[in-house]
């Protein structure tokens, strides 16, 4: 399961989130009888980047691993281009332990900064 994304200015890295290895009921599984699990990171935009707690950095196909004894890796998102994009994150794995995907949609361009609230103003966040 992926947390759900926070909308995040282009060229700025995202808030950090959370993949989390979950059963059918949703509930969390710790690895601790499992291969650690490799878990892979796509974007359907070409310009999206995926970062780690180490810093590594990669586009598409960009992997972190779960290891023995957890049930969560941790990374940021940015992207260049402003849009609605779907994350998506797999079980790389090779069916040790099949996680299945999940996904979830990023907006990337909006000034976090601001905030609309219902239908009146626009209000300032940061003054």
């Amino acid at each position: 399961r992926i947390s759900q994304p926070p909308a995040t200015e282009q060229n700025h890295w995202s808030d950090m989130m959370t993949v989390q290895t979950v059963d059918e009921n949703g509930d969390e599984v710790v690895l601790t009888n499992f291969f650690p699990m490799t878990i892979q990171f796509s974007s359907n935009s070409s310009s999206g980047l995926f970062k780690d707690l180490s810093n590594n950095q990669g586009g598409n196909g960009f992997e972190i691993t779960i290891q023995r004894g957890d049930s969560r890796a941790y990374f940021y998102y940015k992207d260049s281009t402003p849009g609605t994009y779907t994350l998506t994150v797999a079980e790389n794995n090779s069916g040790h332990f099949d996680i299945g995907s999940d996904n979830a949609d990023i907006v990337i361009g909006h000034d976090t900064r601001y905030s609309r609230q219902h239908a009146g103003p626009v209000h300032r966040m940061d003054s």
